[in-house]
């Protein structure tokens, strides 16, 4: 029995490391196939899936994905999942999509930074300790009912988050959202950390733009990955070569997936920092600080930049 399943580990790890899921179903979103869902909430990852949606939540390879999908046996999973090893997934920037028209991000900027539209926006931002330069610089914007943050690559806006405020939240509306079918191609903010930072060999990696918001403008070279779920494999040609502060938020799933970045599953096979050609730290900090680096700042980014003068090992 334990040979089996020494076997069924083997067989699973070796498909994660040469099979792109992102190759079968696309880098986007799927319906979810372990709850009735009506809007696609289970976003395709390199190696695994995860269900956004608060009914579900399920992190599963695509072992399970097929069985769930295909109602397939353990061995038949496998058959299919066999016919993608090696093969590589598309640029997320297909041919057919256009970045989105600067005068979006322009628009929602000017009101942001205007006397008088924009006030609840900067109001909001400066509650979480973001000032105006750093809003500036990044090109934040206001929609009237949304923080909107540009994710500019080569110059070009590829996409547009949007952080509603509390008060204008419909009921089951998500608190984030984005232009459906528009690719994130860079960890954010890419072009701005190459330009503040461009010889930046230690950086700090969190889970949301916000937080990253935060650290730079404290000086600290930073990038978001978005969010605890998300694989680095995706941003491997950005991240190699390079030293990680990871601050990512002190709740179960970004200690797991922190920790995930560093573990090392049997004697030859790499965490997902050997992967990516890179080294790193968890840095954490305690728990009544507040869970992720927007709500601890003001006792814990004075840590951090201690921390990252030493940039050695973990407080």
């Amino acid at each position: 029995m334990r040979t089996q399943r020494r076997q069924n580990g083997n067989v699973i790890q070796d498909l994660k490391d040469h099979v792109d899921l992102r190759v079968i179903w696309g880098d986007g979103k799927i319906l979810c196939p372990w709850h009735d869902d009506r809007n696609p909430s289970l976003h395709v990852y390199q190696d695994h899936v995860h269900c956004f949606s608060a009914d579900c939540g399920i992190t599963a390879d695509g072992i399970k994905l097929v069985r769930q999908l295909h109602d397939m046996d353990f061995t038949e999973a496998v058959e299919f999942l066999r016919k993608y090893k090696g093969k590589k997934a598309t640029s997320s920037i297909q041919e057919n999509v256009q970045p989105l028209a600067w005068q979006v991000a322009a628009g929602y900027y000017n009101a942001l930074m205007g006397e008088h539209g924009g006030a609840e926006g900067r109001q909001w931002l400066r509650m979480r300790g973001i000032r105006r330069p750093i809003s500036r610089a990044l090109r934040l914007g206001w929609t009237g009912r949304a923080v909107s943050i540009p994710h500019i690559s080569g110059s070009k806006v590829w996409n547009i988050k949007y952080r509603v405020l509390p008060s204008y939240l419909m009921d089951g509306e998500p608190k984030y959202n984005s232009h459906k079918h528009q690719p994130f191609p860079t960890p954010y903010p890419w072009d701005f950390l190459e330009s503040t930072f461009p010889f930046a060999n230690v950086v700090f990696l969190t889970e949301g733009e916000f937080d990253t918001i935060l650290l730079l403008q404290s000086g600290l070279p930073s990038l978001a990955v978005g969010g605890a779920s998300h694989s680095l494999l995706k941003w491997k040609q950005y991240l190699h070569g390079k030293t990680f502060l990871v601050v990512y938020d002190q709740d179960g799933p970004g200690l797991r997936s922190a920790r995930n970045l560093f573990e090392k599953r049997g004697r030859v096979q790499l965490s997902e920092m050997d992967k990516i050609g890179a080294k790193g730290y968890h840095l954490t900090w305690p728990i009544e600080w507040g869970t992720d680096v927007t709500e601890a700042r003001k006792k814990l980014i004075p840590l951090l930049e201690r921390q990252y003068e030493r940039a050695s090992i973990p407080f």
